[in-house]
């Protein structure tokens, strides 16, 4: 992992600051696309009275393809870059759980004995 990736993975105020900044540009562009493409395509498509509503039928064709974009954007590009990251942490925090399991585990053994006050 690079410096760069270790820095943007350790600072997470920078991973939303990207994430935001990819948001309003997805955005923008489903927005032009619903309204350039999806409402034409939507209101040529329909019959006659049977599709009243062609911009709600488009957003929901747009939240879609948004979702679309997201889940593609994090599945191949952000996952691969940090995977290693991301699976030290999870070994990081079963070695955690294991060690305060057996921590527990020795402090319910532990016999107390009368205690006076």
């Amino acid at each position: 992992m690079t410096n760069f990736n270790k820095f943007i993975y350790e600072q997470g105020i920078i991973g939303l600051m990207l994430g935001t900044i990819s948001a309003f540009a997805i955005s923008n562009l489903m927005e032009d696309l619903k309204d350039e493409l999806i409402v034409k395509l939507v209101k040529k498509i329909s019959f006659i009275g049977i599709i009243g509503n062609a911009r709600l039928i488009a957003s929901l064709i747009e939240f879609m393809l948004t979702m679309g974009i997201i889940y593609a954007l994090y599945m191949f590009i952000l996952y691969p870059i940090f995977s290693d990251e991301i699976k030290k942490d999870q070994k990081e925090e079963e070695s955690h759980t294991k060690w305060k399991k057996e921590v527990l585990k020795e402090i319910k053994n532990l016999d107390m004995g009368t205690v006076y006050f």
